[in-house]
């Protein structure tokens, strides 16, 4: 008999819960390394999107072709297990089925956030040396980057990238979610590059993705304050969680809470 090429929706919760205690469960110098490879895979998906966005006559035309080259970042993150701080709010899931304690769900967010960070940092380094924005493109990729980053910085109020933050969560941990439900990795890999898109079409606000695009371009001499950037993250982290909760509860709620109730 020919096995189900997809998990069932209760499946995919469960799915989740596993994956949220072997998250946990690593070392410390494990999880850190994870997200720097995560956040290394943001900076490199970000750039081609970048690179073609800013050369690009229509940017309209440059951002739809970009947005579905900027999924590479997430089917890489993916395949090969490392940690995305977004992704990793789903293990809030495992949290509520009391199979994860709080602090431990905390202390993985946080390492995760601070190797993400690094990652990112480490490919700004990399473009940097690279000179990948400056010697062979045309002048609009520079000028795109130090835009990107000034509206979200100079344009965008505090309560804008909070609840654009809570729309991108929603978007890529559901993205990681749906993806538990693929059995091979066609399926993983189509079911990212569909809802990472959305994500990057809509223009909204990921920490990670953040860190990145705001560092590079203040090297790139952006119009920017270190205040201002440290803000716009805060906030993003903050309304990133939300989003991912948004996931999180229901989908606890539906395929879990309600199971374990009807048992009793």
């Amino acid at each position: 008999m020919q096995q189900p090429r997809m998990l069932s929706a209760k499946e995919i919760a469960n799915e989740v819960v596993e994956v949220g205690k072997y998250k946990v469960s690593r070392k410390n110098s494990v999880v850190i390394i994870s997200g720097m490879l995560a956040g290394l895979f943001i900076a490199l998906g970000y750039t081609v999107y970048l690179l073609v966005y800013g050369q690009m006559e229509n940017h309209f035309v440059g951002k739809l072709i970009g947005a579905f080259l900027f999924p590479v970042a997430l089917i890489l993150i993916l395949l090969t297990g490392a940690d995305l701080f977004t992704g990793n709010t789903l293990i809030g899931k495992a949290y509520f089925k009391k199979e994860v304690k709080l602090s431990a769900f905390i202390k993985n967010l946080a390492l995760v956030w601070i190797g993400n960070l690094l990652g990112t940092l480490l490919g700004v380094a990399l473009l940097t040396g690279a000179h990948l924005f400056t010697n062979g493109v045309g002048p609009g990729v520079a000028d795109s980057i130090r835009h990107i980053a000034e509206v979200k910085i100079n344009t965008l109020s505090t309560s804008e990238v909070f609840f654009r933050a809570i729309l991108c969560n929603i978007l890529i941990a559901g993205g990681v979610y749906v993806a538990y439900a693929a059995k091979d990795v066609a399926g993983k890999c189509i079911l990212n590059i569909i809802v990472v898109a959305v994500f990057a079409i809509m223009g909204v606000e990921h920490c990670i993705a953040n860190m990145f695009v705001l560092s590079m371009a203040k090297v790139l001499g952006a119009d920017i304050s270190y205040a201002g950037m440290a803000w716009n993250i805060f906030i993003a982290t903050i309304g990133n969680i939300i989003g991912g909760f948004v996931i999180v509860v229901p989908y606890y709620y539906n395929f879990i809470h309600s199971y374990k109730n009807r048992q009793h």
